[in-house]
């Protein structure tokens, strides 16, 4: 029986549909009942057994396995169905979990998936010489392909690989390796049914569910209550907040079951939930970088998102077709918009106000004020509207004009917006920066032969390397410090990843702005404390003004009322923190998991954000990309050193003596991370793509890194 505590979550969390059974053997059932669309229902099998589950010497069991027992199923069970599957589409086994998914459209069809479930959820599927040998080749040849689709990414950006897992070269170089005795050891080990979830969208009946995949299972030993497969509800609900007016879906990561059972599917089932709100509403939806999906359905406030959004596309210009068709989104939304808008009758001037809005944010670009100005003075009630445009765009005020400064006419505010829209652009190198840099002396700058780095100690004790990349118009920035999750105690552990996400979630402080191929990162992790962000050469300026916040501009709210409310949306993802380790073994913090009842203070959480990031000659910044070293380092000077020196005494800037302190990164760090960025000094383009894993043991603090990297 459901308990009142879980009820609460999936209402709060907008899914009314959604059905959960815990079968006697420990697998869980999650069931949205809905037929959506009609004669189709989807239906996954998911194994929280993925490639972080493989010892050193299994490196590539996880995924070979998915493959023996879709063939294996397809020989046990007589079914044309399962016949036309075994090219494996849709089926796949990612770092954290291995997920088998079907279509249905048939009864036959459910009949044989059920049947393949039974059979695994039991291990009763037997892994034999049969196939063996043509599923390996498959599985080499999925890999290779990988690889090489991995090379044409980085070509605009880096592909790192999980932190503890190893990269598919390696997988490619064990997969000779592994035997059907390995196969059947990870299969008796790791697929156990406590360890699994049933996740169907569709109207099925729960009973024809549980007769095939609630067998008990007699060997089983896991009691239920401490059941791993808790995570399979957390990944739905930490992709959903609810309140009154908007609902909110983030498919986070390629391995979300949202993404691999298909987001349109889900969308639909929500469209019908608020039909009576979409209908008074628009419909923003955006597709940005890593899968990060935001889909916004508003009953009020519809035409203010819209223009934030406009606004923060047109900031940085038409660079690719995707924002392309965004743009042309956006303008049939708002021309929708405004048809609501239409309805009041303070705003009947509706064919005047699309005008504006031609000439205010559809143009490309903006040369003609005085056209506008000459409709205002047609219809005095247009200011009523300019001043509307205000309130919309005072959200980004630090972007579209300075806090505290107004405008008497529309004219003025489409002057200044102009103004901002078309930051300064180096005529010599064709770079476009937000401000023009100062005219500022050139620091003492040591040249790392061996890499081909500049090297400089800012004022306040930073330490900035700079490397020219071979990857076109691309540029990758990490700044860390050491002293992470393992020198804190339990508290201090739960306020680390309880004050990362509460500072996502106050509006006064934006910490992750996301542009295309422009996307910073906040992570505490074991040992290291960081920042990382990938950009365009041309965003260098506003990233570095970015850092420059990050240690200055402290989360502090004065509204207590915005606290609380971040707060209360921390808490609905309070989950994160046992899906963060739960399946992580490799990673020592896992022991440290919080629990659920554990009580955070706000104020002590941002207290001890703001200290992570506070002392600038803690931390090491490498920024790699496509940009001149003059120009890099003049910048670099302008926006770094105004951030406030902590200490009296800084480090000395002679390299080798930097070398020698713990709180700074060692070079085979900085080596490594500005090489696998495209470092024009790496190996010869002869070797191709190379591939570095291995241990770095810093001053009696081992980290693993695995990287892949194309020169």
């Amino acid at each position: 029986m459901e308990t009142h505590s879980k009820k609460r979550r999936i209402e709060r969390a907008g899914f009314p549909n959604l059905v959960i059974r815990d079968l006697p053997n420990g697998v869980r059932c999650y069931i949205f009942n809905n037929e959506l669309p009609p004669g189709t229902g989807s239906i996954s099998l998911i194994v929280n057994a993925g490639m972080l589950c493989e010892e050193e010497n299994e490196t590539g069991t996880a995924h070979l396995l998915e493959h023996m027992l879709i063939r294996a199923a397809a020989d046990s069970i007589d079914s044309e169905f399962l016949g036309r599957i075994r090219s494996h589409t849709g089926h796949e086994t990612t770092q954290t979990h291995t997920q088998f998914n079907f279509v249905i459209k048939k009864d036959d069809e459910l009949l044989a998936a059920l049947k393949m479930f039974s059979l695994i959820v039991n291990q009763e599927l037997a892994i034999t010489e049969a196939h063996f040998e043509d599923e390996r080749e498959v599985v080499d040849m999925e890999y290779n392909a990988a690889i090489e689709k991995n090379i044409q990414a980085n070509k605009t950006h880096f592909i790192s690989i999980v932190e503890g897992h190893a990269s598919l070269k390696m997988c490619l170089d064990n997969l000779d390796k592994i035997d059907l005795a390995m196969l059947n050891s990870f299969y008796k080990k790791w697929y156990i049914p406590s360890r699994m979830a049933l996740l169907a969208i569709g109207k099925f009946d729960i009973e024809v569910l549980q007769y095939y995949c609630g067998v008990k299972n007699p060997g089983m030993t896991t009691p239920l209550m401490a059941r791993s497969n808790n995570w399979t509800l957390g990944l739905i609900i930490r992709n959903a907040d609810v309140n009154s007016n908007c609902l909110v879906i983030r498919c986070e990561r390629e391995s979300d079951p949202l993404k691999a059972l298909g987001r349109q599917l889900l969308v639909m089932a929500i469209h019908e939930r608020l039909q009576s709100a979409i209908r008074a509403s628009t419909l923003a939806y955006r597709q940005h970088l890593r899968s990060d999906t935001f889909i916004v359905l508003s009953s009020d406030g519809s035409l203010k998102e819209l223009v934030r959004e406009f606004l923060r596309l047109k900031k940085w210009g038409l660079t690719s077709s995707e924002k392309e068709r965004q743009f042309s989104k956006i303008k049939e939304d708002m021309t929708r918009s405004l048809f609501l808008y239409d309805q009041d009758e303070n705003y009947r001037t509706n064919e005047l106000q699309k005008k504006i809005l031609d000439h205010f944010l559809y143009d490309d670009e903006i040369t003609a004020p005085d056209s506008v100005a000459k409709l205002i003075e047609d219809k005095s009630s247009v200011l009523g509207f300019a001043s509307d445009c205000l309130e919309f765009l005072d959200i980004y005020q630090s972007k579209i004009y300075d806090e505290g400064e107004s405008f008497t006419s529309l004219k003025e505010l489409i002057e200044e917006c102009e103004k901002q829209l078309n930051p300064w652009i180096d005529t010599d190198t064709g770079m476009v920066f937000d401000e023009i840099p100062e005219n500022r002396a050139v620091l003492s700058v040591n040249h790392m032969n061996d890499l081909g780095m500049h090297e400089f100690v800012l004022d306040n004790g930073m330490r900035v390397l700079l490397g020219s990349s071979s990857l076109p118009h691309s540029c990758s920035m990490r700044g860390f410090a050491y002293g992470g999750l393992l020198q804190l105690d339990k508290a201090e552990y739960v306020s680390s990843w309880f004050a990362l996400e509460l500072v996502n979630n106050l509006p006064s402080f934006p910490l992750k702005p996301y542009l295309e191929e422009f996307e910073m990162k906040l992570e505490v992790e074991d040992y290291i404390r960081s920042f990382h962000a990938i950009f365009d050469s041309s965003a260098l300026a506003s990233v570095l003004k970015l850092v420059q916040g990050l240690f200055c501009n402290k989360p502090d709210p004065a509204d207590t009322e915005e606290l609380y409310e971040a707060i209360n949306s921390v808490q609905r993802q309070r989950h994160k923190s046992d899906v963060a380790f739960e399946y992580a073994s490799g990673r020592p913090s896992w022991q440290r998991i919080p629990k659920r009842d554990s009580v955070v203070s706000g104020k002590k959480a941002l207290k001890f954000f703001s200290e992570c990031f506070l002392d600038p000659s803690q931390f090491t910044l490498v920024i790699c990309g496509d940009f001149p070293i003059e120009k890099a380092t003049s910048l670099s000077q302008v926006y770094l050193e105004s951030i406030p020196r902590q200490h009296s005494e800084i480090f000395p800037s002679d390299r080798k003596k930097l070398n020698t302190f713990l709180i700074k990164a060692p070079q085979q760090v900085v080596r490594r991370y500005w090489r696998a960025h495209g470092g024009r000094h790496g190996p010869s383009r002869a070797e191709g793509v190379r591939f570095v894993a291995g241990f770095v043991k810093v001053t009696g603090i081992t980290e693993y890194l695995s990287m892949k990297y194309r020169v």
